[in-house]
Order: C-alpha cells, then structure tokens, then sequence
C-alpha cells in the first residue's frame, strides 16, 4: 500500500472500514470529532477523498450489499445507517467518490439488561449471510464488578421500495464472567462459518451471488484477486493494531472465555448453524 497522502490537523485514526468493488473504504476521525472519508483503490494502488457532505460517516466494519452499504452510526450506539457509494469516472480518466446517507433503520429492538450500563458502551455489526445480521452491545456498570452484560440481538434487514427496515428476530443477555479484568470492549466481530461476502469490481449487483446460509459454507474461489489483497490489507492493519494496545493478559481472557460451556468453542453460538466470534479489549483499572 502507497504512502498516506493527506494530513490532518490532529492525530486521526482509522474507525471503520468496507471491502467492495476493488475499493477498501476507511473512515477517520479525532478526539475532536472531526472525521474523514478516504477510498484506496487496490488495483490502481491510489487514494482518494471521499465526499460526504452532510452525512454522518460509519464506524467498524460496513456490510455492502447489492449497491448498499450497511454500517453503525459513528456517534450512536445501536443505531444502524443505509448508505450508497456513488462512483463516477472524471475527465480524466480519475475515479471519483461520494458517500450518500440513505435513511438510519428503525426496528432494532435489543433486550434491556438486568441493570443498566452506567458507563462506556459499545457494540459491533456482524453479518451472517443473506439479509441476516447480529448485533452485539455491552457496557460497564460499578455497581457489578462479577460479569458484564452482553446484549445479543439478531435481524434482518428488509425493504419495502426504497425504504430499509429491520425485522428483530431474537434478543437475549449474556452474562460474561469478568473474574480477571474489570471491563471489555467490543472490537471486532467475525463468522468463522460463514463464507465472507464482497462485490467484485465490475460486476452489477444483480449478478452477485450471497452466501448460503449453511454449515458448510466456503469462501467463493472464484472472487478477484484485488479483493482478497484488499481483506490482507484490512486484516494487517487490526493485527498490527491490536498487537499495539492489546494487554498481556487479553488473548488469555478470550481463550478461557471461548471454553465455557455455553458456546464459546469457536465463538459465540447464535443459533445452531452459526458461530459468530468476538474480540475484546480487557482493561483493567488500578
């Protein structure tokens, strides 16, 4: 990957990224909210600015679908945003993006935990195939210092006309034992079974085929090379990220979380065809 090309004002870092059409876009932003939208194209091995005008960039990993892109809202925990990624060739033979807002999705209903977080919150989209998705959210709260609550809610996104809705299927609370670190947080979520789903450059929407959704799923052999340099890209850049910030103790803490007995071999069962994974940042206060 080419050098960064732009500055900013203040330190920035990287807080969401898609995977699609030969194009790895990132948003950024600072402690000051400012915020940026860049695309690197893998082919041709350039940046570009995105522009954004009024809307509210996302944040983690954005889902593409068809000519959609479904991510989290940057500022709102729980809230879910449709947005489109307009591209146009200039003049000069320049590739220009826009990232247009489309509507934020209403219907996501998440089960309330026990006793309410009282502190940093976060949560995590995760796709599982198809129009199926799950969301993760958890938060501190002083007064249990024994488990952390993890909210588990799983959708599906609908659309009548031109209008994107979500369909709650199921909501439940995990209790997660934090008898080692204070606190966790939700950094990165992933679907060990479930064959990963990018556009190619290219092609039209009406042609892509979605992963089922079955045990056995694969990845699609048949994807661009660009893509999968574009997914090694993304997947260095949170290895040499964690390996920054992560604590001694944290890979720890998520094996023996992953051999409790309520489903945490692979990751996190869902339902009984899916696991879906979970990373944690453990920090722990003195």
């Amino acid at each position: 990957m080419p050098s960064f090309p732009f500055s900013h004002s203040f330190r920035m870092g990287v807080t969401g990224y898609a995977v699609g059409f030969g194009v790895i876009l990132y948003t950024l932003s600072d402690l000051h909210r400012n915020f940026d939208v860049l695309a690197f194209h893998v082919g041709r091995k350039n940046w570009k600015r995105v522009e954004i005008g009024t809307c509210t960039p996302f944040r983690g990993r954005a889902v593409i679908m068809g000519k959609t892109i479904y991510a989290l809202h940057m500022f709102q925990v729980g809230a879910i945003i449709a947005y489109s990624l307009e591209i146009k060739e200039d003049d000069e033979g320049g590739i220009e993006y826009s990232l247009v807002q489309l509507s934020e999705l209403n219907g996501l209903d998440i089960a309330d935990p026990p006793s309410q977080f009282d502190g940093l919150v976060t949560d995590y989209l995760v796709h599982v195939g198809n129009q199926d998705f799950v969301h993760f959210k958890t938060g501190t709260n002083e007064e249990c210092d024994k488990v952390q609550d993890l909210c588990i809610t799983r959708f599906q996104i609908v659309q009548e006309g031109r209008r994107h809705m979500i369909e709650t299927l199921h909501s439940t609370v995990l209790p997660v034992k934090i008898d080692v670190c204070n606190w966790f947080t939700l950094t990165l979520g992933f679907t060990p079974k479930c064959g990963d789903y990018e556009p190619e450059e290219g092609k039209s929407a009406a042609s892509m085929k979605q992963p089922k959704q079955e045990d056995d799923t694969s990845l699609d052999e048949n994807s661009l090379m660009h893509e999968e340099e574009a997914k090694h890209e993304v997947a260095l850049m949170h290895h040499e990220k964690a390996n920054q910030k992560k604590p001694k103790n944290a890979s720890g803490i998520i094996k023996n979380k992953r051999k409790r007995k309520s489903g945490w071999t692979e990751g996190l069962h869902v339902t009984k065809k899916k696991k879906v994974g979970l990373q944690v940042d453990c920090n722990v206060s003195t």
